[in-house]
């Protein structure tokens, strides 16, 4: 069974701008899908629309099986932890106790031996454990986007989606964040995760979707989405593949120019 399925979704918003098209798409235990594509192509809405956070214009999703709009918030959130695009945070708690409000699903504020296990396994997780008694609200941006992970972690749902959570990380913590979500996967976890950097795409993720306009342009194994040729159509760039240690990379070279126009 899938974790979770979004069938013909559309989302239009107030204003009449058409943010997703009739968008098919199905994530399943055991895989990284990674969601790619330019500014404006509905990746953000795409996983808000997941979560009932952006209200569906046409279309179905449905959890585990189960109709989004038949599940209480609290049951949601078991199923699924979420790491939205760019958090601000002003909260003056200590990074332990940011951690522990991603057990608030399972313990309703009562916090007990196995929610401090998993708040520890969280912190290590996103390397935190040396600024775990430090205020949050005195962090860096990088510091606050590996804690604000290690929250969603510390959920332990069998569901996690990620916005761009790589995107405030030093190189470092960029491939380590990448390798623990694969490992996540690997035992069993479903994950979906925006990124802007192809070549993280391309190397952690099992799966992409791509997007452009609100649509699903195509979906599949890394090698056939990721191509010269839908990256000149949907990026509008012309970008250098290849292999290094048996690992993928794409590398963005020059923006593609106009059909006889090159120079």
């Amino acid at each position: 069974m899938s974790a979770l399925q979004l069938t013909d979704v559309s989302v239009v918003s107030s204003s009449g701008l058409r943010q997703l098209d009739g968008v098919t798409l199905e994530l399943a235990p055991g895989e990284v899908l990674g969601i790619v594509g330019p500014n404006g192509a509905g990746k953000t809405t795409l996983l808000r629309a997941a979560l009932g956070l952006t209200p569906l214009s046409a279309g179905s999703v449905d959890w585990h099986g189960r109709p989004l709009d038949t599940l209480r918030p609290r049951e949601l959130a078991r199923m699924a932890a979420y790491i939205p695009q760019g958090q601000v945070v002003h909260w003056p708690l200590s990074v332990r106790r940011t951690v522990e409000l991603g057990r608030l699903p399972h313990t309703g504020g009562i916090v007990r031996d196995t929610d401090r296990s998993a708040v520890d396994a969280a912190l290590a997780a996103v390397d935190a454990q040396s600024i775990a008694d430090r205020r949050l609200d005195q962090l860096s941006g990088g510091e606050r986007a590996r804690v604000l992970l290690a929250r969603a972690l510390a959920v332990e749902a069998p569901v996690l989606l990620a916005d761009e959570p790589v995107a405030a990380l030093d190189a470092y913590h960029q491939l380590d964040l990448m390798e623990r979500l694969r490992e996540l996967a690997r035992g069993g976890r479903a994950i979906a995760i925006v990124l802007h950097d192809l070549t993280l795409a391309a190397r952690f993720c099992t799966r992409i979707a791509m997007l452009a306009e609100g649509r699903v342009v195509l979906t599949g194994a890394v090698h056939e989405v990721l191509s010269t040729s839908n990256l000149r159509t949907v990026y509008r760039v012309d970008a250098l593949l290849g292999t290094h240690a048996g690992e993928p990379y794409v590398l963005p070279w020059r923006c593609s120019q106009p059909s006889g126009t090159e120079g």
